[in-house]
């Protein structure tokens, strides 16, 4: 009662695990376990009883199993429980029917990983996802007056200053709420980047930051950054605009759940 009156907001989770094969992320290729939306629902109603107003999903990403998530809001609607709540997405698989039943079951305000506006570096980073997947689900955002936040992540191999400033380019097209830009990609030895770099298939002169010696399992924080002139720009582009907040700069601790509200 004490964490929900001074504004925390609790989290509950529908399913665990990621199918998805993004090289840079610690969750990619787990097994996916789908909890009993019978059991979501139920914890869901303890919650609400103790006067909860806003949850956040806590999924690696919400659409991660298209038919659970839809599911989920098909039984916010048929239970007509009115609270709010986001989550985390990536831009497939989307469908414009998941959109607009997110947003008629009280969503707001979506984080989706998005990562980069350059096909290039996406497909590098092994996103299994485009532009145009990018711009397709912006589209259906919009068309349900669904306020959206993305993440992106600069400085990943393949990432340079002219495909940062693309992927700024994009964010102007598809206009999110905020745009949280994190510089350098952490480098876990469980991924699937981590395992090509320590492999040896990866550059290593020059692009290193952090626990750079002594650390050959990765396991103290190193970051791969391939161009650091990408943080002059994205510092330049905060100072122009304030939607875009790059981690570490001026303050901004990350995209979250509740970042509208500052």
């Amino acid at each position: 009662d004490k964490y929900i009156s001074q504004g925390g907001s609790p989290a509950i989770q529908t399913k665990s695990g990621c199918p998805f094969k993004c090289g840079f992320c610690i969750e990619a290729r787990k097994p996916q376990y789908l909890r009993s939306l019978d059991r979501v629902f139920e914890e869901l109603s303890i919650l609400l009883s103790r006067g909860v107003k806003f949850l956040f999903v806590a999924e690696a990403e919400f659409n991660n199993h298209l038919r659970h998530a839809i599911a989920f809001c098909d039984g916010i609607l048929e239970r007509q429980l009115e609270f709010a709540w986001s989550t985390y997405l990536n831009p497939i698989p989307m469908t414009e029917e998941l959109v607009r039943k997110m947003k008629l079951a009280g969503c707001v305000n979506p984080c989706v990983s998005v990562e980069s506006g350059s096909d290039e570096v996406l497909e590098e980073m092994n996103t299994g996802f485009t532009v145009n997947h990018i711009r397709q689900m912006a589209e259906w955002f919009h068309k349900y007056d669904l306020p959206f936040t993305v993440d992106l992540i600069f400085g990943s191999p393949q990432d340079t200053l002219k495909s940062a400033q693309a992927t700024i380019r994009l964010m102007e097209e598809i206009s999110p709420l905020i745009v949280g830009m994190n510089l350098g990609l952490r480098m876990y030895a469980n991924t699937g980047f981590g395992q090509r770099f320590l492999a040896g298939h990866i550059k290593r002169e020059g692009v290193l930051y952090g626990y750079t010696e002594n650390n050959d399992d990765l396991y103290k924080p190193i970051f791969y950054i391939s161009d650091l002139r990408i943080g002059d720009f994205l510092k330049e582009v905060c100072d122009s605009r304030p939607e875009y907040r790059l981690l570490g700069y001026s303050g901004f601790g990350g995209v979250n759940y509740k970042i509208i509200n500052e």
